[in-house]
């Protein structure tokens, strides 16, 4: 937590938005916190990633499902809301 502490602090500082990744815990920032980070990206659980659409940040956790016809299927999953780069100009 402490890693998480010095990074949140070093994007305030030079406000900007700071993107990081393999801490093994995913997060999306915010206007007050401008850290993001991918996590671990593959784990048995799925993976997160971070997208980026029209300028915004999403945090997703893709993983796999089963569907009731028992096929398999790939699921999409947003972790919070999306950050838009155009809130910190």
């Amino acid at each position: 937590l402490r890693c998480k502490f010095i990074l949140v602090n070093m994007g305030k500082t030079a406000e900007l938005i700071l993107i990081a990744g393999h801490t093994h815990r995913p997060v999306i920032g915010n206007r007050t916190s401008p850290y993001c980070n991918t996590g671990s990206c593959v784990s048995p659980a799925g993976i997160t990633a971070i997208e980026i659409e029209n300028r915004c940040m999403t945090l997703i956790k893709w993983s796999q499902g089963t569907r009731s016809d028992m096929c398999l299927q790939v699921l999409r999953e947003p972790l919070g809301s999306p950050l838009c780069i155009d809130d910190f100009l």
